[in-house]
């Protein structure tokens, strides 16, 4: 029991008056032995508290926390260990019993007693002139979707002016894009631009080094700006635009705004914040408009011409006409096929041209992964008009308004052919959108001239009552098709509906054509028709057992041809440098562990369980020709897979971090369930291209299988990582559910060798 301070006061006076031990025990009522305590306590200064450290369950987990932790100072920030991620792994992986809040203590004094003795804040001063630079995402609704909106802040720290503008991305040329928007809205230049390294102008690719993007680093030239980039994980040596961002997404884009354009919704946000400048400065106590005002005096004035934002790439045509860039196709035209074509990218348009300065489109940029074609429906019009019966299956059929393409669908091939040139030349001077509308105006105006010359008497009149005499049946049996609008050229004709007159037989020319017509249309409708089960039962309840014989191996040719189609694209895909098999392989150089063995290895159960296998030996020993051929019978079994060196997934993350697509790239890698590196530890990897190879190795953990194969025991990967404590991080990870194989023996290629 802690005895009170007044207590403790109590018997010192009175052991200061003489009086005894025994008889302040009496008085105060307390022990004689705590009269002593405190009667011969020297110092009575105040003492910090210390808490008894107690035995805690936690304490045999402790170096295994440890390890995580440590692991996680190689990662980034945000897909580093929670204590609630590091409970959870000890419940699962190590049997902990213990309570959360014990991790959640221990992981939180880890981090504090682990803190660097540079971690901090410093209060930094701002000069007029200089401006900081980073993005925010919010919702809103562009041109009637919903969608994602990047605003590019720009903020004036010296007098706290904010700016933002709306961008489709955050790429080099949307960063070069909304700066000159803001640039030219203000009227004139900052001296300096400070930079977040995730935005699309630069990477860091060490502590004190930036790598800019080409486009941005002419704007910077364009503009004579000097520019600068935070430090990682300091946001606050750029807290003004850090604040703004979250700011004016608040007081901008609350509630939902609604444009037709990103560059409406850009005006509007500049609108905005030049209303904004009216209130006071938070420490200057004066109007923020009128500080920066007096900040652009000391600006740089606007160049005499504005900076073009375009990023150029080199790219050849496939066989329909389509350059792919940032994963999207972008289609040229029919024409292009084949061709080397200079591909320039704007932050929203895409211009295609030949080497020698030929347009060929300009097509809207679209971002993320778009599965349909880029396309401008215009330059696909002079094929069709060569190929005139490929309208029925044409991706631009259904840009054309529906009066216009059911005019065009009983066309012939002469009237089609005559239709789409006059709608090419309409398109080259005004725009598709413009010229299909004009032909849809043709094609109505057509059809009220022709209800108005329609009676009885007519020419049309009289050659339907000359067919129903010919055919000798009800004039209801007729039906009209082929019908072109006279506003687009041809008059149509007449042909016989389903009845079929008895007494004209036609002749086997003509049975033969219709045949082939009737497996044309089958064709059409196979293709745009999916099967339907309940159709299909309705089918099979009237079919005889011989079409019942045709349709089952119909759809099991179907079925193989699928099969054989995804098995030749799944081996395509996997980039094997070789075509091993494991018919033939000799198997004697392998060393099996206890309970795992050959079996297992080729019904490829380790896929279905997420696990590892290290295929680990000398060079020669067969290591790469085991893992090919188990990668490609995954293929042949419908199971995804991909091959890499170690060295050539580095540089192939190095150049996706550099052409910032790291994340798309990670996330393919990720969705395949079959990883092959191979020569793990042939050329050395410097700390860059070792923690992405740590990052595709931490994402694969328990979702992926992953063989490697390599001449370096678990010992001396701490040399190819660069890093020991990252090595341990990735070994802990691969034996947790992996198996190390291994291959001993002489080099095949030595004892095979024509040079003996």
């Amino acid at each position: 029991m802690t005895v009170p301070v007044s207590v403790q006061q109590r018997i010192r006076v009175l052991d200061a008056h003489g009086v005894s031990w025994r008889s302040i025990a009496k008085e105060v009522g307390v022990a004689r032995d705590t009269v002593a305590k405190y009667a011969g306590r020297e110092d009575c200064s105040p003492k910090p508290e210390h808490s008894a450290s107690r035995p805690s369950k936690l304490d045999p987990f402790k170096a295994t926390v440890d390890g995580w932790l440590e692991a996680d100072r190689f990662m980034p920030r945000k897909q580093r260990h929670t204590a609630k991620r590091v409970y959870d792994r000890l419940v699962s992986e190590r049997g902990y019993g213990g309570a959360y809040s014990s991790v959640q203590r221990y992981v939180k004094r880890w981090r504090e007693e682990h803190r660097l003795p540079s971690d901090g804040y410093l209060e930094l001063e701002w000069h007029p002139g200089e401006a900081q630079v980073d993005f925010g995402m919010a919702r809103a609704v562009v041109g009637g979707d919903r969608v994602d909106v990047h605003c590019l802040v720009v903020t004036f720290p010296y007098s706290n002016m904010r700016y933002c503008a709306a961008l489709p991305g955050e790429n080099a040329e949307c960063v070069c894009a909304g700066l000159r928007t803001v640039f030219e809205h203000i009227g004139a230049v900052p001296l300096t631009l400070v930079l977040d390294n995730a935005t699309g102008a630069g990477h860091r690719i060490a502590w004190d080094k930036v790598t800019v993007v080409h486009v941005f680093e002419l704007f910077v030239e364009h503009y004579r700006l000097e520019t600068r980039f935070c430090n990682p994980n300091s946001g606050n040596e750029k807290g003004s635009v850090e604040n703004a961002v979250g700011f004016l997404r608040r007081n901008i884009m609350v509630p939902m705004l609604n444009a037709e354009s990103h560059g409406q919704l850009t005006r509007y946000m500049l609108e905005r914040c030049d209303a904004m400048a009216k209130e006071t400065h938070y420490r200057k106590g004066a109007p923020i408009g009128g500080l920066f005002a007096g900040e652009k005096m000391d600006m740089q004035p606007l160049p005499a011409k504005p900076y073009d934002a375009i990023r150029w790439e080199v790219r050849k045509a496939d066989k329909d006409g389509r350059v792919q860039i940032d994963g999207n196709y972008y289609l040229a035209g029919p024409s292009w096929r084949g061709w080397t074509l200079d591909v320039g990218l704007r932050a929203f348009d895409v211009t295609i041209r030949t080497q020698d300065g030929r347009t060929c489109a300009r097509l809207p940029r679209v971002y993320g992964d778009s599965p349909a074609t880029v396309r401008n429906p215009a330059t696909l019009l002079p094929a069709l008009s060569r190929k005139t019966h490929a309208w029925t299956d044409s991706t631009i059929r259904d840009d054309f308004p529906d009066k216009l393409r059911i005019a065009i669908d009983r066309m012939d091939a002469k009237t089609r052919r005559t239709t789409f040139r006059v709608i090419a030349k309409a398109s080259a001077a005004s725009g598709f959108e413009a010229a299909v509308r004009a032909g849809e105006h043709l094609v109505e105006q057509g059809a009220r001239d022709r209800r108005g010359q329609c009676d009885h008497h007519g020419p049309a009149h009289r050659r339907r009552r000359e067919a129903v005499r010919a055919v000798g049946t009800r004039p209801d049996r007729i039906r009209r098709v082929h019908e072109t609008p006279t506003a687009m050229g041809k008059e149509g004709g007449l042909t016989m509906g389903t009845h079929r007159p008895p007494v004209v037989m036609p002749d086997m020319k003509r049975r033969r054509a219709s045949t082939g017509e009737r497996i044309a249309t089958i064709m059409t409708l196979a293709r745009r028709l999916p099967l339907t089960r309940q159709v299909l039962a309705d089918q099979l309840a009237d079919a005889t057992p011989s079409q019942m014989e045709f349709m089952e191996s119909w759809m099991n040719a179907e079925i193989e041809s699928r099969e054989r189609s995804k098995r030749s694209r799944l081996l395509k895909a996997a980039g094997f440098p070789a075509d091993k098999e494991l018919g033939g392989y000799d198997w004697t150089p392998i060393r099996f562990p206890v309970d795992y063995g050959r079996g297992q290895i080729t019904t490829l159960d380790f896929i279905a369980g997420h696990d590892d296998l290290v295929l680990f030996g000398p060079p020669g020993t067969g290591k790469t020709h085991l893992a090919i051929a188990l990668g490609r019978n995954a293929c042949r079994k419908g199971i995804p897979a991909r091959y890499f060196t170690a060295a050539g997934l580095v540089m192939r993350l190095l150049r996706a971090q550099s052409d910032n697509r790291l994340d798309r790239e990670l996330a393919a890698i990720g969705r395949t369930p079959l990883l092959v590196i191979d020569e793990l530890g042939y050329v050395p990897i410097d700390e860059d291209g070792s923690r992405l190879l740590f990052q595709v190795v931490t994402n694969a953990y328990e979702t992926q299988s992953i063989i490697y194969t390599t001449n370096i025991e678990f010992s001396g990967w701490g040399r190819i990582f660069g890093d020991p404590n990252m090595a341990a991080a990735i070994i802990d990870r691969t034996v947790h559910h992996g198996r190390m194989i291994r291959f001993e023996g002489e080099s095949w290629r030595k004892t095979h060798a024509l040079m003996q």
